[in-house]
């Protein structure tokens, strides 16, 4: 099953978005099937917060903030309100 290793090691190429690599994983998943059940079933929570951790590393933090800023406000008019 050499299809798995070559897209695991495409998502990995830094020209590939988050987004990119979350649809093949999906296409690879659906299209595949999952011949790994047994050892993703132990590591799903952990690769999950990993993949988390991954997509949040590459978010600009002005923006985020700027983001935050905006929501705060929309936040505490709906309180108010």
């Amino acid at each position: 099953m050499w299809v798995l290793p070559l897209a695991a090691a495409l998502c990995l190429y830094p020209k590939i978005s988050a987004g990119v690599a979350l649809l093949l994983g999906v296409v690879v998943a659906l299209t595949l099937g999952n011949p790994y059940v047994a050892t993703t079933k132990k590591l799903t929570s952990r690769l999950l917060s990993w993949a988390v951790i991954g997509m949040g590393a590459g978010m600009n933090l002005y923006i985020v903030a700027k983001v935050g800023l905006h929501g705060l406000g929309y936040t505490v008019v709906g309180i108010s309100t």
